[in-house]
């Protein structure tokens, strides 16, 4: 008499069959545990939710435990259930105000006595992301597709607005650059090609061509707010 555990891989698509090379006066199973394998789609690009699936064996026809073994259970189910959970976080840490300067700074341009080329602001954030999301723009002024800053006169000019992104995100036409401009009517999509966690950057500028236009003297301010939505 003796009580021995012992472990049999069922190779996939073949039968798993042993043959016995000692008589055995007697025989009982006790237990039968399953260990599986679940080969799903890429999961970055699954839909975040539970996914459930139940499989049916018969114990004499899927496993044959030999003639003179009888089942005291002719039927196994299996039920498999696996949850897909997707992050979007962003956090900044370049702060919510952004002030925009011309290049090496005001001080530069006032010495040489003419007007600078472009302004420019930059925040900074760290993003971590395993799914689609879109990035898009709501702005306190429009002027097209971009936002807009307005003078203490009420003159508007147009802001652009860039979104630096992280290495790993794959766009609509299944590449990666490094800088995409955003648009207040038309979301950016982006999908993975891993689990991304790394940092980026928002830039706005208002461009060379623009400056001169703007009114000396003013204040010229709005409020821009880049969302990230992983509803897409």
């Amino acid at each position: 008499m003796g009580l021995y555990n012992f472990f049999w891989y069922g190779p996939e698509g073949a039968v798993c069959g042993k043959k016995t090379r000692y008589s055995l006066p007697g025989l009982y199973l006790d237990s039968m545990n399953f260990i599986y394998e679940v080969d799903t789609p890429n999961p970055y690009e699954m839909d975040a939710g539970i996914y459930e699936g139940l499989i049916n064996y018969n114990v004499a026809t899927e496993f044959e435990p030999g003639y003179f073994l009888t089942p005291y259970q002719s039927n196994i189910s299996v039920k498999v259930t696996l949850r897909v959970t997707h992050v979007l976080r962003v956090n900044i840490f370049g702060g919510n105000k952004v002030v925009l300067s011309p290049p090496r700074g005001w001080d530069h341009w006032e010495s040489i006595g003419r007007p600078p080329t472009f302004l420019l602001g930059q925040t900074g954030f760290h993003l971590d992301a395993s799914s689609l999301f879109t990035v898009k723009l709501r702005c306190e002024m429009t002027l097209s597709s971009d936002c807009a800053l307005k003078s203490t006169t009420g003159k508007l000019v147009k802001l652009d607005t860039f979104f630096q992104a992280p290495a790993g995100l794959i766009d609509e036409a299944g590449g990666w650059v490094p800088v995409y401009k955003l648009s207040a009517l038309i979301p950016k999509k982006f999908k993975v090609s891993n689990y991304v966690s790394a940092p980026g950057r928002l830039s706005f500028e208002i461009p060379a061509s623009r400056v001169p236009s703007m009114e000396t003297g003013t204040t010229y301010s709005g409020t821009v707010t880049v969302i990230w939505d992983s509803q897409v």
